[in-house]
C-alpha cells in the first residue's frame, strides 16, 4: 500500500522535527511493508499550502493510501481544523496514522488533544479525587444514599431491585419494556415514587456502578460489592447495543423567548418546555403528537407560579404584538434599538462545538459514523461564514419582520434575536404581561 507523509515544520532538532518526522515515517513504511510514495511539508500552517498539495495528489492517485503524519497538531490548529481534514481524507478514501508514539486511533488522539482543557482536566482530578474518598458527586444513583459525611452508602431495599432487574434482563432473557411492566405489575416504583419506564431501566443496565466500576464504585463507601458481575455486565451492554433503543421525541428546536421572558410573580425566567400528549380518536386508533410551552422555571410562589403556564404560540404572538405596539406609540424606540450593542446575537456555534465533542467521542468509539460527524462539521461551518437575508444582525430591526407573514418564516434562533433588539424582556402573568423597551445607551 502507498503511503503518503505530511509534516509540519517545527523548530529544534527533536523527534518531532522535519528530519525527526522523516525517519520515523520510513521507518514505519518498512514495518508495515508499505510504499513510500511522496512527503509534503507544511512549512505556513496558516495556509496549509502543503495539505491542498497532498489533496491533489489524492485526487490524481485515487483511493487506497495511508497518510502518515505525526500527531493531530499537525491537522489543524483546533478541534474543527483536524476533525475537518481527517474526515477529508477518509472520505478520499485515505486512512490516516500518528507516529509520535500514541497508538490511539486518529479520532480518539483529536478528542485528546482538544477535548479537555487544562481548568477542565484540574476539575476532573479534584472530582476524581473527592469520588476515590467515597464522597457523592450530586444525586446518587438508584440504589445509594447520601450519608451522614457526605458519603454514599446502598440503599438495600432499592439495591434488590437492581439485581432483580438484571436478572430479569440476563437470566430471564426479558427485553426493557417487559421489565418495566413486570415491576410495575410487582408493585415497584422508582425513588421518586414513580412507575418503571424504559429509560429508568435502561439507566441501571448500563450503569458500570452497579458491576464495581473502579472510580464509581468507589463512592459508594467500603464493603458494598457490586449488584453484578463485570462478565455479566459487559454481555448486557453488547445485548443493549444489538437493539434498537426506545422512538424517541422529535429534536426539540429552541424557544424563541429564551432568556427574554420573566415571571411577574417571582421574577425567575419563563422556560420552554415540551411535553407529549396521547389521546384516542373516535374512530378507536391512538395518537400521539408533542405541544410546546412556557412555564415559570421556580415554585416559589407556588399556587401562582404553577399556574403560570402559555402556550408557545400565544406567548409569542402576545410579545410580538406588544413590541409592534410599543412601535406605533413611541418612535424613539426604534433610535434607542440602533444604539444597542451586538453582543446581544444569538450564535449557534459555541452549541454546535459543545455536540462536536460529544460526537467526536463517540466517533472515536466506533458508535457513531463518521457522515454524522461531516453533517455536524458542515453545520459549524454554516454557522461561522456570513450571514445574509433576515439571519444577518443588521436586519433584526427591519419592523416588517413582526409582520405575521414574515415571522412564521423565522426559526426560533432569529425570532428571538429580533425581539431581543427592541426589548430587554417581558414580565409575564396569568392573565398579562409587560414589555420593558431598551434604555437609552
Amino acid at each position: 500500500m502507498k503511503a503518503l507523509g505530511y509534516f509540519l515544520v517545527t523548530p529544534g532538532g527533536g523527534l518531532d522535527s522535519v528530519e525527526g518526522q522523516l525517519r520515523s515515517f520510513f521507518q514505519l513504511c518498512q514495518q508495515e511493508g508499505h510504499t513510500p510514495a511522496a512527503t509534503f511539508i507544511e512549512t505556513e500552517p496558516g495556509t496549509r499550502p502543503g495539505y491542498k498539495a497532498l489533496l491533489d495528489y489524492l485526487h490524481l492517485t485515487g483511493p487506497g493510501a495511508v497518510i502518515v503524519a505525526w500527531g493531530p497538531t499537525n491537522l489543524g490548529e483546533s478541534l474543527a481544523q483536524a476533525l475537518e481534514r481527517v474526515l477529508a481524507l477518509d472520505a478520499l478514501g485515505s486512512r490516516l496514522v500518528f507516529i509520535d508514539g500514541d497508538s490511539q486511533e486518529p479520532l480518539g488522539r483529536i478528542l485528546k488533544e482538544w477535548g479537555t482543557s487544562e481548568r477542565g482536566q484540574k476539575i476532573r482530578s479534584a472530582l476524581k479525587a473527592k469520588a476515590t474518598a467515597g464522597y457523592s458527586l450530586g444525586r446518587p444513583p438508584f440504589g445509594y444514599k447520601v450519608a451522614e459525611k457526605g458519603q454514599l452508602a446502598g440503599v438495600p431495599t432499592e439495591l434488590a431491585v437492581v439485581r432483580l432487574i438484571f436478572s430479569l434482563y440476563v437470566q430471564g432473557g426479558l427485553g426493557i419494556r417487559r421489565i418495566a411492566n413486570r415491576l410495575n405489575e410487582g408493585g415497584y416504583r422508582t425513588r421518586t415514587g414513580n412507575r418503571w419506564s424504559m429509560h429508568s431501566v435502561r439507566n441501571i443496565l448500563s450503569n458500570s456502578i452497579y458491576a464495581g466500576d473502579a472510580e464509581l464504585a468507589a463512592r459508594a463507601g467500603p464493603g458494598q460489592e457490586p449488584s453484578v458481575s463485570q462478565d455479566a455486565f459487559q454481555r448486557v451492554q453488547e445485548r443493549l447495543k444489538e437493539r434498537p433503543h426506545p422512538t424517541s421525541p422529535p429534536k426539540v428546536v429552541a424557544f424563541a423567548l429564551r432568556g427574554l421572558a420573566f415571571c411577574g410573580y417571582c421574577g425567575e425566567p419563563m422556560v420552554g418546555a415540551t411535553r407529549r400528549k396521547r389521546w384516542q380518536r373516535k374512530s378507536g386508533l391512538r395518537a400521539e403528537g408533542y405541544y410546546r410551552y412556557y412555564r415559570c422555571r421556580s415554585g416559589s410562589v407556588r399556587e401562582l407560579c404553577n399556574k403560570n403556564t402559555w402556550r408557545e404560540g400565544e406567548l409569542e404572538k402576545a410579545v410580538r404584538d406588544g413590541v409592534r405596539a410599543l412601535l406605533a406609540d413611541d418612535s424613539s424606540l426604534e433610535a434607542q434599538a440602533r444604539k444597542q450593542q451586538p453582543l446581544r446575537q444569538e450564535s449557534p456555534v459555541a452549541s454546535i462545538d459543545s455536540r462536536l465533542r460529544r460526537a467526536l467521542e463517540k466517533a472515536s468509539k466506533g458508535l457513531l459514523p463518521l457522515p454524522s460527524l461531516r453533517r455536524l462539521l458542515e453545520q459549524r461551518r454554516r454557522g461561522l461564514e456570513p450571514i445574509e437575508g433576515p439571519e444577518a444582525p443588521e436586519q433584526w430591526g427591519d419592523t416588517n419582520l413582526l409582520e405575521p407573514s414574515a415571522w412564521t418564516g423565522l426559526n426560533p434562533v432569529v425570532r428571538r434575536n429580533v425581539l431581543a433588539h427592541w426589548i430587554q424582556k417581558a414580565v409575564v402573568w396569568t392573565d398579562r404581561l409587560q414589555l420593558d423597551p431598551l434604555k437609552e445607551i
